[in-house]
């Protein structure tokens, strides 16, 4: 699962996380700061060989007794000092990254209500505030409004999708079905929402429209509600089996 985009709308102040679904991630990016001594042990092992060979040669010649080890085994031991260094420093990454994959989903609807709903609802507070904005803070709130649906859908395929809502169809719309109730079909044609970010910025407050920002089970719930008695309509529908 990739969720460094969740991260980047985070750091770009366009929503929060969790208190420790940020200390988790600090945790995992710190691991990255730590310094791995050069892997050039080996070198320095076989220089003590040979090192060792020429003293052995310079005493057997001199008649001294044979040299200290110490050398070697001070090179030999900061080699193997050094692997265990990198592996526990990577291991540990693996293990915390999966760790906070792990707590992302288990959090995600924790997150949607929390911290991106609390974060959509803003922005839309703020298209409303002003009847007339500048193109400026028009592009700044859909980069913002854009950064928390990229949440919302990270968190959705983290999560495994809607049981229901396969499409995602009520994923920003509640009332989805009125307007564009050809979404998804053979008449499908444009939607109704204007192509301009800016001006659909604008739609979003002045519209029919009723954007929300929904955890997966109130998609769900919504879905069940608009084309559940269709479906149970349908012949040889089982409710028994029905998810």
């Amino acid at each position: 699962m990739r969720i460094d985009m969740l991260f980047a709308g985070a750091d770009a102040g366009h929503y929060k996380l969790p208190d420790a679904v940020r200390e988790l991630r600090q945790a995992v990016a710190h691991c990255d700061t730590y310094t791995v001594p050069d892997d050039d042990q080996t070198d320095r092992v076989a220089h003590a060989v040979d090192r060792l060979h020429a003293d052995v040669r310079i005493a057997a010649l001199n008649g001294s007794p044979p040299p200290s080890l110490t050398p070697l085994i001070d090179a030999a031991g900061r080699r193997e000092a050094n692997a265990a260094l990198i592996d526990a420093v990577r291991t540990t990454r693996t293990q915390l990254a999966a760790e906070l994959d792990g707590l992302v989903i288990a959090s995600a609807d924790s997150i949607i209500v929390e911290c991106l709903r609390p974060a959509f609802d803003d922005v839309l507070a703020t298209v409303r505030k002003a009847a007339k904005r500048s193109d400026a803070d028009l592009d700044r709130l859909a980069e913002r409004y854009a950064s928390i649906r990229a949440a919302q859908a990270i968190l959705a395929r983290a999560s495994g999708g809607a049981q229901h809502d396969v499409g995602g169809r009520y994923a920003e719309f509640k009332n989805m079905n009125d307007l564009w109730p050809v979404r998804g079909t053979w008449l499908e044609r444009k939607p109704p929402w204007p192509q301009g970010t800016r001006e659909r910025m604008a739609w979003l407050v002045a519209s029919e429209a009723e954007p929300w920002m929904p955890t997966l089970a109130e998609q769900d719930e919504r879905w069940w509600a608009v084309h559940g008695e269709a479906v149970l309509a349908r012949p040889g529908v089982d409710v028994l089996t029905l998810p």
